[in-house]
């Protein structure tokens, strides 16, 4: 038997490495952003130009004030990098990033680029592979499908909301209150992941001003930590806004907190 060439085991051996400094990035992502990244920095200067180095570095890059940098980068990658899946979310990161600048059309011609694929190899593993090799991509799908259904649901209700059509939009909301508490009741997320992205979904959106005010659910949580507020309008002053606030936490329609601004309110969970 042909042992492999010295050339194939060094690419083999660097792809492992890059995947443990990637990983030790990765743990500190969300709660030291500036590690993660003199961690990925630090591993540049063994691999220069790496592609999935740089692709993670990107992660690490994503606020306004760094806009450019991302930018920039991106447009680096999806021009050189040797991967296809690196370059298709660089595209990706580009059409968000131009999105938050309020590049429309720029963001509008970066999603052009990729391709329309309505399956993923993680989907597919979960769905035709068995007991190992299946239980850890359907945990994943399951993690990213539910993520994008609750997004889905918020950018129908915006549709709806600018259309005037305020029944659609609140059936929307209903429908994601629902699954949001369904999910956060899931006993195999062990890390929390289902209530913070729900809770982050929902915190960070603003919804567009109404001359309406209404409150979900029907009838109050039982948990206070469940509670939720939808309170829209458009021309009520911060104290009319404050009796509303008061009439939905003490009726039986639901319990209300109310944001720091009279004119754009947002959804809070508890």
């Amino acid at each position: 038997m042909r042992s492999p060439p010295l050339f194939d085991f060094n690419l083999l051996e660097t792809e492992k490495r890059v995947e443990e400094i990637c990983n030790e990035a990765c743990r500190w992502r969300d709660t030291d952003n500036r590690k993660a990244e003199q961690i990925l920095r630090k591993g540049l200067q063994q691999y220069p130009g790496n592609d999935i180095l740089l692709n993670n570095l990107l992660y690490t890059m994503r606020s306004p004030a760094r806009a450019q940098e991302v930018i920039d980068l991106c447009r680096v990658l999806i021009e050189g990098a040797k991967h296809e899946d690196v370059r298709y979310d660089a595209m990706r990161i580009l059409a968000e990033t131009y999105k938050e600048q309020g590049e429309y059309a720029l963001c509008k011609a970066a999603i052009a680029q990729i391709p329309e694929i309505y399956f993923s190899k993680q989907q597919l593993d979960a769905l035709l592979l068995e007991g190992e090799d299946m239980f850890g991509a359907a945990w994943g799908q399951k993690h990213v499908a539910a993520q994008d259904l609750l997004h889905m649901f918020l950018r129908l209700s915006d549709y709806y909301q600018s259309k005037g059509q305020l029944n659609q939009a609140k059936s929307q909301l209903t429908m994601l209150i629902a699954i949001g508490d369904t999910l956060q009741s899931d006993l195999e997320d062990q890390n929390g992941y289902y209530p913070r992205c729900y809770r982050e979904i929902t915190e960070k959106r603003s919804f567009p001003s109404f001359k309406c005010v209404f409150a979900l659910p029907a009838k109050p949580y039982k948990k206070p930590q469940h509670s939720l507020a939808l309170c829209w309008g458009s021309s009520l002053s911060t104290e009319s806004t404050q009796k509303i606030a008061r009439f939905y936490t003490h009726s039986n329609k639901g319990s209300c907190f109310q944001s720091e601004s009279a004119l754009n309110f947002r959804t809070y969970f508890f």
